[in-house]
């Protein structure tokens, strides 16, 4: 039987517009459906920022303190340099960079990559972890003023109104935009490999489809048509990552997304998932998640009343 990834994890197919603007549409409309959902669990920032703008990074405007900064001569020396800084952090880590901006927040990258390449990043944050006073705020005030006029009633009021929330809770943000990296990633890709060589884009889809079950790697090339050995290096090449990988990182997501929003034992979970043996399941999971699974239930839990407090 064909099953699907989840829709939940998934973006609308059937874009009408060229090849060369897919690739971000698709993006785009995964990041959109993944994130919503965390700014209204969390209340706190989460952006999409696509890679091709690393070269024009802004300071995250939605705030009075960041939407002053923008056209400043504080944004170009000093919060550009800062955003640039914590997404090339990210990207070349692989994982989650933070940073304090120069307004005092803290922020975090997560980058979304698919095989070797960097697609964009989840950034989020914007919150101060510790409470702020009035020297904070006149240390702000003197070097905003410097860029022109400011409406210091707009900003006082903005300034102490901005969230101030533990580094745990900054951690466990920073983790939930780890997972949805990985979701965006997967659920981008029907609409990515249209730009793939023919047989491995078929290769992909088959993957999406059926990715519970038994898919030889031998099956899979008669499949599209190649010669095995050619098609499992034709397909990392491509991707940037090895077939089997590309199907264990599917279940892995539907995993993650089981074991955080039901009551199924880690045994159910992993036969539900495709893995014919327990200790195999938790050996890949941990492997992509940086976790066992129990331990990943315990921690979106832990996540859960933490956000709820």
């Amino acid at each position: 039987m064909q099953t699907e990834l989840p829709n939940i994890m998934g973006c609308n197919d059937g874009a009408d517009s060229g090849l060369e603007d897919m690739r971000p549409r698709a993006i785009h409309a995964a990041a959109d459906r993944f994130l919503e959902p965390l700014r209204k669990l969390s209340k706190l920032y989460f952006e999409f920022v696509p890679n091709e703008s690393q070269g024009n990074a802004t300071p995250c405007g939605e705030h009075t303190l960041c939407r002053l900064m923008n056209g400043s001569k504080v944004a170009s020396d000093q919060c550009r340099p800062a955003h640039l800084a914590l997404r090339n952090r990210a990207r070349i880590a692989g994982t989650t960079g933070r940073i304090v901006c120069p307004n005092g927040f803290t922020l975090f990258a997560v980058p979304i990559t698919s095989g070797l390449q960097c697609l964009g990043f989840i950034e989020g944050g914007r919150v101060f972890t510790k409470m702020q006073d009035e020297t904070a705020f006149l240390l702000l005030t003197r070097r905003l003023t410097r860029t022109g006029s400011v409406d210091l009633n707009s900003l006082r009021a903005d300034f102490f109104a901005a969230p101030v929330v533990s580094t745990e809770l900054v951690q466990a943000a920073s983790e939930l935009a780890q997972f949805a990296s990985v979701g965006i990633s997967l659920n981008s890709a029907g609409q990515l490999d249209m730009e793939w060589p023919p047989p491995i884009a078929k290769a992909s889809r088959l993957a999406r489809e059926r990715f519970k079950e038994k898919l030889p790697l031998g099956f899979i090339a008669k499949m599209v048509g190649l010669n095995e050995d050619y098609f499992s290096k034709l397909f990392k090449r491509t991707t940037g990552i090895a077939f089997t990988d590309y199907v264990m990182r599917m279940r892995v997501t539907l995993a993650q997304q089981i074991l955080a929003s039901s009551v199924l034992r880690i045994s159910e979970t992993a036969f539900e998932c495709g893995f014919e043996s327990v200790p195999h399941f938790n050996r890949v999971f941990k492997r992509f998640s940086k976790m066992a699974p129990r331990d990943y239930r315990k921690r979106m839990r832990k996540n859960r009343v933490m956000q709820a407090v």
